[in-house]
């Protein structure tokens, strides 16, 4: 593996990219983690959400780096996308390879399968789940990188998944690139898409969508039946996929699929109003845009899919009173489509969640609490939905890192290195947040550091026994010397000498501590 990353990096670092001139980074020389080391450390916390570096393995140390100098030194605003899921620890799956684009019409990351939604055309022709190793933000077309090798010297361009919901270019052929040993290009040409439409297969109850590698996605019913259940084999193929729209408005009120589902593409249950329940399978790893939008009657929701990655609104406008939500990283997309909710909660495997599940207004109203599991709080629509801030944020004390860097669905990544236009920009750790929002956490946590950072009030919600500055458990003219002292010196004290509440403890404490002292007599 570290053999693997090292060659990645020598060949995208002197081949793929050109330095690009950053703030005060000169544009004459690479930027690497050892000449940029302020940046590489908010780029580990905030973008990478890594905040025990030397925990890492030298495998994982190095793809850190990787992606690091990679997506700085680009003269393009890019994304290492695989690089980036293999840190994660998502399986990336396989390459894309030469013989694919004899049998798809395109290469699609499912994570953000927008395009099929207005391309009927395209949608209709069989396309190929596979993570690009590049992703070009600020590209119009083929702006994905799918390399037929670890270390890129082949390599295909696609536009591939559609980030917008707008129309958008297709061209009639894959760009092929092919590097020498001295990174120069040797070959480039076009490589014609295929371009027949989806083969399918018909029983009772459903036609099925047959792809050249002999799976299959459920087409659409064709029975309107109360009840559906999707068999897991047809034909000696695996069924691992529901296709776009396919039970659109069907009067169905129970839906069973089985566990090879893989793959929901978007509105797949859309309109489906009479559908009480649903349970996702474990071994689902996408789910598209609206997949169950204005099911009004779903109550009872079950998602226990480790290895799912969402990140655009399924439920919207539904009025569940059940909810089991157990992936990675669950946005903030999710609660904010919901009418309402009576009992939302989460699985172990739930590691980072979208801002808006800090929100105390949510917490209250949909009646949850954040696992310790979590702990990373990302700010996915901080900054665009500031109305949600009017309430407290509430921060656990497990959180490590808040207000992460996120991969909005609109495509418009915000990294470290990048901001929400696409445009190359060395950002700092800027608050997204209202001024009077207030964080309420614990002291000498991470939530207690971002409030001071960004001046924000800070509501202290630990049991302390406040103007027992000194540790006693007593309050006395013994705490007040401690306090000062402490202003005078620097001396220990407790967080008990923070009698404004504020999250700081200064000379504005010395006037409440006096009272009190004085109250105590």
């Amino acid at each position: 593996m570290k053999k693997f990353i090292t060659m990645l990096s020598a060949v995208v670092l002197c081949c793929s990219y050109s330095p690009v001139c950053v703030n005060a980074i000169e544009d004459t020389a690479l930027v690497t983690v050892e000449n940029s080391s302020e940046l590489w450390k908010r780029f580990l916390k905030y973008d990478l959400r890594i905040t025990d570096y030397n925990s890492l393995t030298d495998e994982e140390k190095d793809l850190c780096e990787f992606i690091f100098e990679t997506e700085l030194n680009s003269k393009d605003t890019i994304i290492c996308e695989r690089a980036r899921r293999i840190l994660d620890g998502y399986d990336v799956g396989r390459r894309a390879t030469l013989e694919d684009t004899e049998n798809y019409y395109d290469f699609a990351d499912f994570s953000f399968l927008y395009g099929y939604l207005t391309d009927k055309y395209h949608y209709e022709t069989p396309y190929l789940n596979v993570i690009p190793d590049i992703k070009h933000i600020d590209y119009d077309m083929n702006y994905n990188e799918y390399w037929l090798n670890d270390t890129g010297n082949q390599k295909i361009l696609s536009t591939g998944e559609v980030t917008d919901y707008g129309c958008s270019n297709f061209e009639d052929a894959y760009g092929y690139v092919e590097l020498d040993k001295d990174d120069n290009i040797i070959t480039t040409n076009k490589i014609r898409r295929y371009s027949i439409n989806l083969k399918t297969i018909t029983d009772e109850t459903f036609t099925y969508a047959v792809y050249p590698d002999n799976t299959l996605y459920v087409l659409n019913a064709n029975e309107h039946l109360k009840s559906y259940e999707i068999p897991e084999e047809v034909n000696g193929m695996k069924v691992i996929g529901i296709k776009l729209c396919a039970f659109q408005n069907e009067g169905c009120y129970d839906v069973t699929l089985p566990e090879s589902i893989e793959y929901i593409e978007p509105l797949a249950f859309a309109g489906c109003t009479f559908l009480e329940s649903i349970t996702l399978p474990e071994n689902l790893k996408f789910i598209g845009t609206a997949s169950f939008i204005d099911c009004n009657s779903l109550k009872n929701i079950t998602v226990n899919c480790p290895d799912l990655i969402c990140e655009t609104p399924i439920f919207n406008c539904c009025d569940a009173e059940n909810v089991f939500l157990n992936f990675r990283t669950i946005p903030s997309s999710i609660l904010s489509v919901f009418n309402n909710i009576d009992n939302l909660t989460f699985g172990d495997d739930v590691v980072e969640l979208g801002i808006l599940f800090a929100n105390s207004k949510f917490m209250k109203d949909y009646s949850y609490t954040i696992p310790e599991t979590v702990k990373y709080i990302n700010r996915d629509i901080a900054s665009v939905y500031n109305d949600y801030y009017s309430e407290d944020l509430v921060v656990p004390a497990t959180v490590e890192v808040f207000g992460a860097y996120s991969t909005p669905a609109s495509g418009k990544y915000e990294s470290n290195l990048l901001s929400f236009d696409g445009s190359i920009a060395v950002i700092e750790n800027k608050c997204r947040l209202t001024s009077d929002t207030v964080i309420s956490g614990y002291y000498g946590t991470e939530a207690h550091s971002y409030a001071l950072t960004h001046n924000l009030k800070f509501n202290p919600l630990d049991d302390i026994n406040y103007g027992d500055s000194n540790g006693d458990n007593v309050v006395s003219v013994a705490d007040l010397v401690s306090l000062s002292q402490y202003l005078l010196n620097n001396v220990e004290v407790t967080w008990g000498a923070d009698l404004t509440k504020d999250g700081m403890i200064d000379s504005f404490d010395m006037i409440p501590m006096r009272k009190m002292i004085l109250n105590n007599k």
